[in-house]
């Protein structure tokens, strides 16, 4: 091979010569050592770099440096290897082993150890399609980004150049120093962070897992939103929804649509319309038909406001409920204008214009609390302040109602039913007798300063006066009309719900 430097000044202006509007002819800048094997590569000028540096081409604003060039001026082509340099202005550079490149198509492949360096982020692949023309990058094999923050990998990518977008398709992860996540298939914008999501995806950081099947994800601020079969697990919580918004720097997730929130460390769940998650606060608010059932021994309680809060660490949660509140067990249910549930202390209160039914017994009164058995949730006891109250519908003859009221009212449940009450000051009863043959004997009026019920099933079975009782049993038809209910007696049972499908019908029913 034999250097010639005059003849490669010449080969310079040769095949600088004209451009038509079209197609610009590839342009050699410097040809270092100049050959020609018609043999080996028929219609080719090879090119190979000497002591001056490397052969360098420009075609369009684009400049390549590389060690051996192959130049095809007819077909206005050129392959390119070794070391090669693909330098678009300042903000892209595509380094490779190999090149191929068309002035006609503006088409380059590059093979073998490639890496596209763009001023916030460099690519690396085996291969890569590079379209001058459409300002496009496509690698149909494994590639790996690299920015500032993430590490992204996909086994096929494609790059648009001028919106700064890389699009990444097949087994996607994205590796952060706070968190990773896999994919179906992202659009990543290299200029904000930003990552928007087109299949299931799972962002998984210390503390949480955020699954979603569309959406975007601001990797920088830590923030996004998911939709389409949308969860996030925190630690042993988890909600879901049909979209959520999450940020993790603020410890704060909001989920609307059908929305769940499972807590396997309290035994709860939740069901809503909107709930907002305050991971920092451990507190929780839901909105429209929010239902939230606590696990009590073998059965569960269920509560229903239109505005849930629930906030405290583990063990230890409060629960608001309000306005409309309602809550349903199974044979024990209520509502009040508001319901506070106090899980340290077992504490349940129902605020506000209070009813409760405990089997087929109807219980009022100005303010009612009960209480459980915080280690098991069993339901342990029951208090009416002011004006208790307690009715039944006489069950037999269905005549009338079994009333009893006084100030005071404590109870103690069995089996998380209503075993025994106790009704203290000024207390007074109406209750209709039966034989053993289910015949009305007639009907007891009684006052007392205390009296003691006991319940079976629900209905008041026995009754036993304590102090003081003044009382006359009356026939049915001697008994006068204008005093078969005390003073304060009002009867809710169309209010009442007696089973889980009713209850929830009854929320839905509010909303109407």
């Amino acid at each position: 091979m034999k250097r010639l430097v005059a003849l490669g000044l010449a080969l310079v202006c040769h095949f600088a010569v004209a451009q038509s509007e079209e197609t610009a002819k590839i342009e050699v800048l410097y040809g270092g050592y100049f050959s020609k094997s018609e043999d080996k590569y028929p219609g080719a000028s090879i090119f190979e770099r000497d002591e001056s540096g490397p052969v360098r081409f420009k075609h369009k604003g684009a400049l390549l440096d590389c060690d051996i060039a192959y130049l095809y001026a007819d077909e206005n082509r050129l392959e390119a290897y070794g070391n090669i340099i693909f330098n678009q202005g300042d903000t892209l550079i595509l380094n490779s082993k190999e090149l191929i490149y068309s002035g006609i198509t503006r088409l380059a492949e590059a093979r073998q150890e490639v890496r596209l360096t763009s001023p916030t982020s460099t690519l690396t692949t085996e291969t890569l399609y590079f379209d001058r023309k459409n300002q496009e990058a496509y690698y149909p094999s494994f590639g790996t980004l690299i920015d500032e923050e993430n590490t992204l990998k996909s086994n096929k990518g494609r790059y648009l150049i001028e919106q700064s977008l890389y699009r990444f398709e097949e087994s996607v992860t994205l590796e952060n120093e706070k968190f990773n996540l896999i994919s179906d298939r992202l659009d990543y914008h290299t200029e904000d962070e930003v990552a928007d999501f087109f299949g299931p995806t799972t962002i998984t950081g210390e503390d949480y897992t955020f699954y979603f099947e569309q959406g975007s994800y601001d990797t920088k601020k830590e923030r996004g939103y998911g939709k389409t079969n949308t969860k996030i697990n925190y630690d042993l919580r988890k909600l879901f929804g049909d979209s959520i918004y999450f940020n993790q720097l603020e410890n704060y997730a909001a989920a609307s649509g059908q929305v769940k929130v499972l807590d396997s460390i309290n035994e709860s769940r939740l069901s809503a319309e909107f709930a907002e998650i305050f991971k920092a606060k451990d507190s929780l608010v839901a909105t429209g038909e929010a239902i939230i059932a606590k696990r009590v021994e073998s059965d569960s309680l269920y509560v229903h406001a239109s505005y849930l809060f629930v906030t405290g660490p583990d063990k230890k949660r409060d629960l608001f409920a309000y306005p409309n509140a309602r809550f349903f067990k199974t044979d024990f249910s209520g509502k009040s204008d508001s319901i506070v549930v106090t899980n340290e202390k077992g504490i349940t209160e129902l605020i506000g214009n209070p009813i409760i039914w405990s089997g087929e017994s109807q219980l009022t009164g100005n303010y009612i609390y009960f209480t459980n058995t915080p280690e098991t949730n069993a339901l342990d006891s029951l208090y009416v302040i002011e004006n208790a109250f307690i009715a039944t519908l006489d069950t037999i003859a269905q005549i009338g109602y079994n009333q009893a009221k006084g100030v005071t009212l404590q109870g103690k449940f069995l089996s998380n039913g209503l075993e025994s009450a106790l009704l203290d000051k000024n207390a007074e009863v109406i209750y209709y007798l039966y034989d053993d043959k289910g015949a009305l004997i007639g009907i007891n009026q009684t006052t007392c300063s205390a009296i003691r019920l006991n319940f079976e099933e629900g209905e008041i079975s026995r009754i036993t006066f304590l102090r003081n009782p003044n009382g006359t049993l009356y026939p049915y038809t001697d008994f006068p009309e204008d005093q078969k209910l005390l003073e304060g007696f009002q009867w809710f049972g169309e209010e009442r719900t007696r089973d889980l499908e009713s209850f929830i019908e009854k929320i839905k029913g509010l909303k109407k």
